[in-house]
């Protein structure tokens, strides 16, 4: 009984001045007595204890037995790494958008250049084709015609020619025959004669003299024909080019589809001036002092009808009626200062 109770108050007295603490492992069990401590003397005491924890799982990790802390650590570290990648890709991610506005924008709008300058050179070559075919429509018949006409005269003349002789060679004695064959020579004889009038008017048509002019006027009619076969080649070439580009448009209107369309759209007003200067920079060095700012502006409207863009062009007209409101503001407030 004195045992017991002597055991149980050494153990109070304990407890008055510090406390029990146990490390246990799987094969040792440490126990230590240490005091009440203040603050400084704690944090040591557990930069200590964390010490010992750390030794010891070391060192059964060294023993092959997975501790659980350091399994917890390690796992720790990984989320810790995972994190800081999926922090520096976000942040590449916030760049790239910020970014992608103003490189899309750049994008449509040189697209967009491209394809006013293809749809200029596809008006101008469809004049260029007018001003060929119109001509063509009208002298080719008549060419043919001529050519048919002079293809009969010769065949005519060979023809009389021939009668000519037969009826020479016809003794005088066959009458009939002689008489047939001389009809036969008076219509041909008024057969060339109205084939030659004909050819007659047809060169006067075409302001020839002689058979050497029309050669001249043949040789034109060829050189408008390739003229006009070169053309159709530039036409399906350009169109095939304005395909492209309206495809790779439409790529790029896809790819903008999750962009905010205000900023798009002010970006690319923003943008769209030094294009056009440069479009218009590049037309003027190819067509010189034949570049047409009517087809220019014509272009531009097909373009926008094209990419099913709004247009809103003011007229010079508009443009006076603005104007004149404006000043007829100014004056009518001049009005009222001067009454007061």
């Amino acid at each position: 009984m004195r045992r017991c109770r002597n055991r149980k108050n050494g153990i109070q007295n304990n407890k008055e001045t510090g406390a029990i603490g146990c490390i246990l492992s799987r094969r040792f069990l440490l126990l230590f007595v240490f005091p009440v401590p203040d603050k400084d003397t704690a944090k040591k005491t557990v930069d200590k204890y964390k010490v010992g924890v750390c030794f010891l799982n070391g060192t059964l990790e060294q023993k092959g037995i997975i501790s659980d802390r350091c399994e917890l650590n390690r796992q720790i570290k990984a989320d810790n790494a995972f994190l800081r990648e999926l922090k520096s890709l976000v942040k590449k991610l916030i760049d790239a958008a910020k970014n992608a506005v103003p490189a899309i924008a750049e994008a449509m709008e040189t697209v967009r250049q491209k394809l006013i300058i293809f749809r200029y050179h596809l008006l101008h070559i469809g004049a260029g084709k007018k001003n060929f075919t119109s001509p063509l429509r009208v002298v080719k018949p008549d060419l043919r015609r001529y050519e048919n006409i002079v293809r009969h005269l010769k065949d005519k003349i060979r023809e009389r020619r021939i009668l000519l002789d037969e009826k020479k060679a016809v003794p005088a004695i066959q009458v009939f025959r002689h008489r047939e064959l001389t009809q036969k020579i008076a219509g041909l004889t008024e057969d060339i004669e109205e084939l030659k009038n004909e050819k007659a008017l047809l060169l006067n048509q075409f302001n020839c003299a002689d058979d050497h002019g029309m050669a001249k006027v043949k040789k034109r009619v060829a050189s408008m024909e390739s003229s006009l076969e070169t053309l159709n080649q530039q036409e399906t070439k350009c169109s095939g080019e304005l395909g492209a580009a309206l495809a790779e448009f439409s790529e790029l209107r896809q790819q903008a589809f999750d962009f905010d369309a205000a900023e798009l759209a002010e970006a690319r007003r923003t943008i769209r001036p030094d294009k056009e200067h440069e479009a218009i920079q590049q037309l003027q060095a190819a067509y010189g002092k034949k570049f047409d700012s009517r087809t220019l502006a014509q272009s531009q409207m097909d373009v926008a009808e094209m990419l099913d863009e709004t247009v809103e062009p003011v007229s010079i007209r508009q443009k006076l009626q603005q104007l004149q409101r404006q000043q007829n503001r100014q004056n009518h407030g001049k009005e009222r200062g001067q009454e007061r």
